[in-house]
């Protein structure tokens, strides 16, 4: 990927992390906002059924050829070794040894003999190659030259990894990291931050810059002792992800002060596909559940869970941000938090079970603004918006008949409390 595209993707993760803090602020202020309400009503659709997109089935992944016929870099040292020794890499070309470069294919093998491959990193500095196959263990260490136990890679191509890439568990004052740049990234085992055993600090958190994730597996922040969970940042073009996307917990420990759990906060320029598996915020022991945010021109939530978790103070809150398009579809489709929030000129919900939207604030439970249409079409099942009978569901509309229900169908009988409906209110993404 050119550094260009790079430091794109590593902006978006920036806008990031200050929508994520305009959300808190926005949160805080709604608890002193009036809301007005006007009568809920039941719209007659003239649209034709709808008819849930197929999931697309991602093909089986191929391992990257060797650019330009130039031969890979394979991993011949023993069961665990240092990434640093070039003695443990040899090139299928020539058989020399040499440290991997920027040029590099590199092929990480499961084992050698009877051992899995475990590769330590003992120098924080990025490992720039040009693709990357994982089929073992690359594990951050904490040492002189990697003082927090890091994993920098930075691939020019394709980035797979079959088993775990991770960083270190620390107890010192600053967290551990698991920093991923690629212009395709697929997981399909593990990429997760260390935890952090001390009072003080957050857990580790995952960074990722991408043209393309997709993700089958698991990725997830470090928890920690004393402070807050660790966040999992990631910014890309395309995001497919079918598997788990979670924060580390926080204030595990009795005796820490309190801390939240770990954010998620995917953004994307293009369009953000969660198709199974979960998405979902680090719990606290001690203070706020980590909270979700989605940005994209597109969101489409077609199956599994949405969740901001649980705190002891309260849980946190999930945002859903697109400025083009939002689907939330199927009857094995959720999204749970504290507070919702969910925005976009269309709006499209169709098929969920009661308790597909679950909120549990006793203020504005969930926030919808649709600038241009709410379509609520094949949307039957009572409760689907589900709130404490204190709590309040706030629909954004530029007037009524830009909700669409199908025929029969009430607004009310789709929500566990009577909704409050602002025409021409709310901003459009």
């Amino acid at each position: 990927m050119k550094s260009r595209s790079l430091l794109a993707l590593l902006g978006l993760i920036g806008i990031g992390l200050v929508a994520s803090a305009g959300y808190y602020l926005w949160r805080q202020a709604l608890n002193s906002a009036p809301i007005s309400s006007m009568p809920s009503v039941s719209t007659t659709s003239s649209e034709p059924p709808f008819v849930k997109p197929p999931t697309p089935a991602f093909p089986e992944p191929e391992e990257p050829v060797a650019s330009g016929g130039k031969p890979r870099l394979r991993w011949v040292g023993p069961g665990e070794g240092i990434w640093e020794d070039p003695q443990n890499w040899e090139d299928e070309g020539d058989k020399t040894h040499r440290l991997p470069g920027p040029n590099d294919d590199l092929l990480i093998p499961e084992r050698v003999g009877a051992r899995t491959v475990r590769i330590l990193i003992t120098d924080g500095a990025p490992k720039r190659v040009r693709s990357l196959v994982n089929r073992g263990i690359l594990r951050g260490v904490v040492s002189e030259k990697n003082p927090t136990g890091s994993v920098v890679l930075e691939v020019e191509g394709e980035l797979i990894n079959y088993r775990r890439i991770e960083s270190a568990d620390v107890r010192g004052s600053e967290p551990s990291a698991v920093i991923l740049k690629a212009q395709r990234l697929r997981n399909e085992y593990a990429i997760e931050a260390g935890r952090t055993e001390s009072t003080g600090p957050s857990g580790g958190r995952v960074e990722i810059a991408v043209d393309v994730l997709e993700n089958r597996d698991e990725i997830s922040g470090g928890d920690a002792w004393g402070g807050q969970g660790g966040s999992v940042l990631i910014a890309a073009r395309l995001v497919h992800n079918m598997g788990t996307i979670r924060g580390g917990r926080g204030g595990q420990h009795a005796q820490s002060p309190p801390a939240p759990g770990g954010d998620v906060i995917l953004t994307a320029t293009e369009e953000i596909n969660h198709y199974e598996g979960q998405i979902e915020g680090g719990r606290s022991f001690s203070s706020v559940g980590g909270s979700v945010r989605l940005e994209a021109p597109k969101i489409h939530h077609l199956g599994g869970v949405i969740r901001a978790s649980d705190g002891v103070a309260q849980g946190g809150s999930v945002v859903l941000r697109a400025t083009r398009v939002l689907l939330i579809s199927g009857t094995k489709t959720s999204v749970t938090g504290y507070q919702i929030a969910l925005s976009a000129p269309e709006v499209n919900i169709h098929g969920l079970e009661s308790k597909g939207v679950q909120a549990r604030a006793t203020i504005e439970s969930i926030k919808i603004t649709a600038c241009e249409k709410l379509n609520l079409s094949a949307t039957k099942n009572k409760g689907i918006f589900d709130l404490p009978k204190e709590g309040v569901l706030s629909i954004y509309v530029p007037s009524e008949s830009a909700i669409v229900l199908d025929r029969g169908i009430s607004l009310e009988s789709l929500s566990t409390v009577s909704p409050q409906i602002l025409s021409g209110g709310g901003s459009c993404p």
